[in-house]
């Protein structure tokens, strides 16, 4: 397992929505949500595919094809654009093409040419601490969101405390998805913020 204190390969940030919050969207937003996470399920399984193939790839050659990290890379970006839609962190849909989105910067930096094969070999163990966590964590974030959409409806904001650690959840899952679907070989930081971040493609 490959554990890094220095620049984060990884890196999410969201742009806070400007003026007033556009309430109609904050309102349906389970039901303007689902053309999106149509189209984010069928990626994963895409991604998933690529996924498995590229870890046989991995485990025998040392190598990724580079058209596999390019799916998977931008499944990721969208799920995260996806999730942060679904988190009331943004009132603009992810497009339907999963082109990235405007509010939702997702950096992700190449992988070393040769990978660590052992981490590779063992990803579904080393993942299960993040996993855990993250669970825990898109629960605590969701329920965070039914609140916020109150606030945004009844009230007009959402607060910054709140709003802070909705982005850190997101961030931590972004993370966590990069590293479990073979994207990175640096092991994630168990942590909400940003950090250092490593110079992306």
């Amino acid at each position: 397992m490959t554990m890094s204190t220095g620049p984060q390969p990884v890196s999410l940030q969201v742009a806070a929505p400007q003026g007033a919050r556009d309430k109609a969207s904050v309102a349906l937003r389970l039901i303007f949500a689902i053309p999106p996470i149509i189209v984010l399920y069928i990626y994963s399984l895409i991604a998933m595919v690529f996924a498995i193939i590229s870890w046989f790839q991995i485990i025998l050659g040392g190598t990724m094809s580079k058209s596999a990290e390019a799916f998977i890379a931008k499944t990721v970006r969208y799920g995260a654009a996806v999730l942060a839609y679904l988190l009331l962190l943004t009132d603009r849909m992810p497009a339907l093409d999963a082109s990235d989105h405007p509010d939702v910067r997702v950096r992700i930096a190449p992988a070393a040419e040769q990978r660590d094969r052992l981490s590779v070999g063992l990803r579904l163990i080393y993942i299960i601490p993040h996993a855990i966590i993250v669970g825990v964590l898109m629960d605590v974030a969701y329920v965070i969101a039914f609140i916020a959409w109150l606030m945004i409806l009844f009230a007009g904001g959402y607060p910054q405390g709140v709003w802070d650690f909705s982005v850190g959840t997101l961030r931590w899952y972004t993370r966590y998805a990069a590293y479990a679907f073979l994207l990175t070989d640096i092991y994630p930081p168990f942590s909400l913020e940003e950090g250092q971040v490593a110079a992306a493609a």
